[in-house]
């Protein structure tokens, strides 16, 4: 890879700078397939949101160790919406939970959704807020993406949606503290900020004791050894 190619890699910036947040009442899209049709993941939710980092999770560590359910992983999928309603732009990546994942499987199953040109539009209805927000979808008439010129303009530079959630906080022990001081007391904050000390501390390395050897030791190997001669 030449300089010029490495600098245009790591400097490139996906075109998926929005996310679809539903709105109060009725919206409109139709699933967008590039890549893998649905993305699962695990994420935390602490000052900000941050992914899950599985096996090797601190935040999962914290929330065990110390039991803060509130902190615990929550399983999330992500796909690729055309948000008909607010082209601005037009392809969004809308992360969800499991309700509306159940939703939109038992409608996948009944209802062409996902191809570029029979795909159903959703219509996607919100109520409440807070925890009691409330979802409801349901398949509507057939759209073509392809007729939509903006969707193809953007669907070329589109990444694949494995790529995605590429940027997305990684949980260090830095960044977790960071978050944890603005939503926890300082008390439970101290806590836990030991505890990273103690557990990220390198082993303490064993200082061999040193053998001194006194004269009579080095008289008394004289004579065994003057008796072993005879």
């Amino acid at each position: 890879m030449s300089v010029l190619q490495e600098f245009l890699e790591e400097t490139r910036v996906s075109p998926v700078t929005s996310y679809f947040v539903p709105k109060l009442g009725q919206n409109h899209l139709r699933v967008v397939v590039k890549g893998k049709p649905v993305l699962t993941y695990r994420i935390h939710f602490l000052k900000y949101s941050m992914m899950c980092a599985l096996d090797n999770c601190w935040v999962c560590r914290i929330a065990e160790t110390f039991d803060l359910p509130d902190f615990r992983a929550r399983e999330m999928r992500a796909i690729y919406v055309a948000d008909l309603d607010d082209p601005n732009p037009l392809i969004k990546l809308f992360t969800f939970g499991p309700s509306i994942a159940g939703k939109l499987n038992l409608i996948a199953s009944n209802t062409e959704i996902l191809d570029e040109e029979k795909g159903a539009i959703l219509i996607l209805q919100r109520s409440g807020q807070g925890r009691n927000t409330r979802y409801e979808i349901v398949p509507s008439k057939i759209l073509d993406l392809k007729t939509i010129p903006q969707y193809i303009e953007e669907y070329k530079g589109l990444p694949p949606l494995q790529e995605a959630l590429q940027n997305e906080r990684v949980p260090t022990p830095e960044v977790i503290l960071n978050d944890l001081k603005d939503i926890v007391k300082p008390d439970v904050y101290q806590t836990i900020a030991d505890w990273i000390k103690e557990v990220t501390a390198p082993p303490e390395q064993d200082v061999p004791t040193p053998t001194i050897t006194t004269q009579a030791q080095v008289d008394l190997q004289s004579i065994l050894q003057s008796l072993k001669k005879k």
